[in-house]
């Protein structure tokens, strides 16, 4: 059975969220946090949720009458969608319902296929209580290295950019948690898609971030490089905790939330 974290749930309860999707900034109202947070329980979900859940989809996903431009108007719906699963409890079930009805939502569309495929990797692999994949590639002096290389340390992994201003206004709590368990077996990696190689070293310097990360940019689309393209990453910061063993333990929580679920983890003395 997947391993279930009580901070896996995040519940809002202000005015109004500001995010980054896609490197533009968004205000939310806080009618519309339901979609905006990946806000779940560990109570079983009902097929009365799935039903209304993708009655939903389908009215985002026919906004775009231009076939043409159908898959690139999805990546947010879709992705927005397979949020809201990641940290609750799905049956075997209800998943495949899920994962059949969105490979039947790629099929009917142009580009369809490869549109539903970064909800479907979000849902089978990356929610609460699953393995997380590896990540491989070169830290910001060239160097390789992988995710795995850490299993037996808590490890939280940010996916962030220089200009992304939301994961700037992150860094000092980065920062505390650094401080807070720099005795610990406790790891921050960082997934970097900033401007440019040059522009991320600046920021972790000129910041105090010390701590590793993989050059994820992309000259033509820097918020869409290998690893976060992989991982599906839409909205910046994403925020993956994950346990010593490689299990996924909490999704996207942020600042003091992190701190604490990070201190879930780590084994005491």
């Amino acid at each position: 059975m997947p391993v279930r974290s009580p901070l896996a749930v995040v519940r809002v309860g202000v005015a109004s969220l500001l995010v980054v999707v896609a490197g533009v900034s968004l205000t939310a109202p806080a009618a519309a946090l339901a979609s905006a947070l990946p806000i779940g329980s560990d109570d079983p979900v009902t097929e009365v949720e799935i039903t209304r859940a993708f009655t939903d989809l389908d009215g985002k996903l026919a906004t775009e009458k231009d076939a043409g431009k159908w898959a690139a108007a999805a990546r947010l719906p879709l992705w927005d969608f397979a949020r809201q699963w990641q940290t609750r409890r799905l049956t075997p079930a209800q998943e495949t319902r899920i994962l059949t009805r969105l490979a039947a939502i790629g099929r009917a569309h142009a580009g369809g296929p490869e549109a539903v495929r970064g909800a479907q990797f979000m849902i089978k692999s990356l929610s609460v209580g699953r393995v997380a994949p590896d990540i491989a590639g070169e830290d910001l002096d060239g160097q390789p290295f992988r995710l795995s290389d850490y299993r037996g340390r808590v490890v939280t992994v940010i996916f962030s950019g220089n200009w992304c201003g939301i994961c700037r206004s992150d860094y000092p709590f980065t920062r505390q948690l650094l401080e807070k368990f720099g005795a610990a077996p406790v790891v921050v990696l960082g997934v970097d898609s900033s401007t440019s190689l040059d522009a991320a070293k600046r920021a972790k310097h000129d910041n105090g971030l010390a701590y590793r990360s993989w050059w994820d940019g992309d000259s033509a689309r820097y918020n869409q490089g290998p690893i976060a393209t992989t991982w599906n990453v839409v909205g910046w910061p994403t925020v993956y905790v994950i346990d010593a063993k490689g299990v996924i333990r909490f999704v996207d929580v942020r600042r003091d939330l992190l701190i604490g679920a990070v201190g879930q983890l780590v084994t005491p003395e």
